[in-house]
């Protein structure tokens, strides 16, 4: 007899398995026996080398990006690859949610705030969203969870300024994007309270935290078209005779 159960664990959280009796009436069982504990191996967000600001400390605010505020942050790109997905980290206000309705775009750089849409992905539509909850604590004492994404590719160019913007629109639910550190390593992100324009009424806030993914499988299909052709040619060719960052 092998018998097996699952059950979606979260981490930092403690457990009690135990084996036998379900009650105080049977009569006691003998012998020996062994069990395993298996799950997912690897990290939830493994190491890649996209843009990446993981939290560095909770007690700084997080902040909202629902359907009443959205948050962005700007980000450069090193190399020529194609972002397939991120991570990021968040928290919820009142309380946590079965399930989330997050949506992801990029945008174009319009100085220091977003300019123009380049893609946009839901979880109707072409984001796929993982959680998992942490040990951790936000600044007001709620649970920060960790997302994991993934997304059609996405082509940028190295070397100029974009932003990201990750919003969770649930009804009842002040969804709130954890902060990358108080301190700031980049230059900040801002939060726009009035998301149906086109951001002219943002606000500096702290760097978010998020990780870009990027796919570097096939280094040669520069414009990330899945085909090494011609235009990938001419993207080696218009950077011939210069230097690599």
């Amino acid at each position: 007899l092998q018998p097996s159960v699952t059950f979606l664990a979260q981490q930092g959280q403690t457990y009690l398995l135990r084996l036998g009796r379900t009650g105080l009436l049977e009569s006691p069982a003998s012998g020996s026996g062994t069990f395993t504990i298996s799950g997912p191996t690897g990290a939830f967000c493994p190491p890649n080398p996209g843009p990446c600001n993981p939290p560095f400390d909770f007690g700084v605010p997080a902040h909202q990006s629902n359907q009443f505020n959205r948050c962005a942050d700007d980000f450069v790109l090193s190399q020529s690859a194609p972002i397939t997905g991120l991570c990021w980290w968040g928290s919820y206000f009142q309380f946590v949610p079965p399930t989330d309705g997050f949506t992801v775009t990029y945008w174009t750089n319009a100085g220091n705030r977003p300019g123009n849409p380049i893609a946009t992905f839901s979880m109707q539509a072409g984001l796929n969203v993982q959680r998992i909850g942490t040990s951790d604590s936000d600044y007001q004492d709620r649970r920060i969870f960790q997302y994991k994404a993934s997304h059609a590719p996405v082509m940028l160019q190295p070397g100029q300024t974009y932003w990201i913007e990750v919003r969770n629109f649930i009804d009842g639910v002040a969804w709130r994007w954890q902060s990358h550190d108080k301190a700031g390593t980049g230059n900040g992100a801002v939060q726009d309270p009035s998301p149906g324009s086109d951001w002219s009424f943002t606000f500096a806030i702290e760097d978010l935290a998020w990780c870009l993914t990027l796919d570097t499988s096939c280094a040669v299909d520069t414009n990330g078209d899945g085909v090494i052709d011609f235009g990938d040619l001419n993207n080696v060719l218009d950077a011939y005779n210069s230097t690599c960052p």
